[in-house]
């Protein structure tokens, strides 16, 4: 039998690709050969998060990327971890200034972490952004906040080979890019025009979420079809017509697009008139038959309200177009609106039930789809406090869950929160709490520029300390043991309670083999025998 250092180096680089990254950097320290291989892997694709990788030890997930981020340990305080988050940036901003060849393995770079201006962290990445901007093999950077970006944006259009770049307040665009994300702090005329060139060889556009391309959207429609494999976009009917000039623009750029190659798309749709208009239903019903060449698809609810009349209306339109859609979707991503305190008007049980058969309609017609993300499922549940209290009161009756739902149950009756509307403390109800643990554990999603990649990094440990959202705070009578240690045990209650939706989809939805609920994530398969099982992939009892 060959032994493992015998086998060719072309067969242990696909090996070692597969390794988690703690892996690599052990095997990294063998053998000078094993160096090679393992730094070549663990500098091609680099991730600034906020938090550390979760470890899956059956799984590949965390391979994708490297992490760099704080401390593993959940009690540890934001200070600490940003004092090492720094020491980090620092140590890898020295090695790939000393070391040109581990400079050139770099590829990717995503910053989700949202640093403090003037902080030392802060001051490290860019310290290593400036080194990175110059490197022979980069192509895609990728920063999510807007005031590192606008710091080192001008470095990393200089690049050479990048291929995406998002355009700020410079609207000079490499000739080259692939991929532009249009977030304009102004727009005129002279700027689109200036803009026009490198649009029209883009292979991919990402509308920014302001108001501020009017004139670029003329530009692009006047300038005859176009033809693109991505596009990212708003459709939004807002208050009182303060963008109908933006949504006739938009549905004239439509218009003009050739939706031939068109791959992936994001939308970003809603309609403050969803009462008495029809627009959403109306012009995806429209859009639906061009889509032939779609296979990712993300929506984002554009809302101001807090109702459920509102978010079923948006519902019914967005899956309507889904089943429009003459093309095999494998990935979809559907984030709602929802209210941080979980409290919406109509939040009946009756009504949870009609969006839930919305859905257990229509996701079974989406006969191709392998990956589903539904970053806000747990907060949108955590609406109907009937199914809430039923959770707490009536869930899962394994021996782990009947132990914490009894502790969550006087964690509740011993904890306030500030009603602001109120001006006063008001008890802590099931709505509430899930809702602020549901938008906790949807940070385990590591911030994206944009919801079709939020599967392509390694999720990150998240951390929540049962205290914060709207003031939650302890009874003054009541010795509180709860903090971050806790989470892990309420994440792993939830994820019982999301069972019954992962069964349903994996018997009605064959090809399915990926779902991510609020940041928990479910692995889906079928045995040799041909019965289809499922896993929790990082949270089990």
């Amino acid at each position: 039998m060959t032994g493992f250092c015998n086998l060719p180096d072309a067969i242990l680089d696909r090996v070692v690709a597969f390794l988690p990254q703690q892996s690599k950097l052990h095997l990294a320290q063998t053998s000078f050969r094993f160096y090679k291989l393992s730094t070549k892997h663990l500098y091609r694709s680099l991730s600034f998060q906020e938090h550390v990788i979760l470890q899956d030890p059956t799984g590949f997930a965390d391979s994708l990327a490297t992490g760099i981020s704080g401390f593993q340990n959940v009690l540890m305080s934001a200070e600490f971890d940003e004092k090492l988050m720094t020491v980090r940036q620092n140590i890898l901003a020295n090695s790939v200034t000393l070391n040109p060849e581990l400079l050139a393995h770099i590829q990717v770079v995503r910053v989700s972490k949202l640093y403090a201006a003037g902080s030392d962290a802060h001051a490290s990445i860019v310290a290593f952004l400036e080194v990175v901007a110059a490197g022979p093999n980069l192509r895609n950077v990728q920063i999510v906040d807007q005031t590192l970006l606008a710091q080192v944006n001008p470095l990393l259009q200089q690049s050479a080979l990048i291929e995406a770049v998002t355009v700020l307040n410079d609207p000079l665009v490499p000739v080259q890019v692939s991929h532009v994300n249009l977030n304009l702090a102004r727009d005129s005329p002279d700027i689109a025009a200036r803009l026009l060139p490198s649009l029209r060889r883009a292979t991919g556009i990402a509308f920014g979420e302001n108001t501020s391309y009017i004139h670029t959207l003329k530009a692009l429609s006047a300038s005859g079809p176009l033809t693109l494999s991505r596009l990212t976009i708003n459709l939004h009917h807002g208050f009182n017509g303060f963008n109908d000039e933006l949504r006739t623009e938009v549905h004239a750029f439509l218009n003009a697009l050739d939706f031939a190659k068109l791959a992936r798309l994001e939308l970003r749709l809603g309609c403050e008139y969803a009462y008495e208009c029809e627009c959403m239903t109306e012009y995806l019903d429209t859009l639906a038959p061009k889509l032939t060449a779609l296979t990712h698809v993300s929506i984002s609810e554009k809302a101001m309200y807090k109702d459920h009349k509102f978010s079923e209306k948006w519902d019914m339109a967005v899956l309507r177009f889904l089943i429009q859609i003459p093309a095999p979707i494998r990935y979809l991503s559907i984030r709602h609106y929802t209210p941080v305190d979980g409290n919406i008007k109509d939040g009946l049980d009756g009504n949870y039930i009609r969006r839930r058969v919305l859905y257990e309609n229509a996701l079974p017609k989406l006969a191709s789809l392998e990956t589903l993300v539904a970053p806000t499922f747990m907060q949108s549940c955590a609406c109907y406090e009937v199914l809430m209290s039923d959770l707490l009161w009536n869930g899962c009756q394994c021996p782990f869950c009947e132990k914490i739902q009894s502790l969550l149950d006087d964690f509740i009756i011993h904890h306030q929160y500030y009603d602001v509307e109120d001006g006063d403390f008001r008890d802590v109800i099931t709505p509430r709490f899930f809702a602020a643990a549901g938008d906790a554990m949807s940070k385990r999603l590591v911030r994206q520029v944009s919801d079709l990649e939020l599967v392509s990094t390694p999720p990150c440990v998240a951390r929540w300390g049962f205290h914060g959202y709207s003031d939650i705070t302890c009874g003054e009578d009541f010795e509180c043991d709860f903090n971050q240690s806790a989470f892990a045990p309420l994440v792993i209650v939830l994820s019982h309670f999301m069972e019954a939706y992962i069964k349903f989809l994996m018997g009605s939805n064959l090809r399915l083999r990926e779902v991510v609920l609020s940041g928990v994530y479910f692995e889906l398969g079928t045995e040799r025998n041909g019965t289809r099982k499922f896993r929790c992939v990082y949270d089990n009892c």
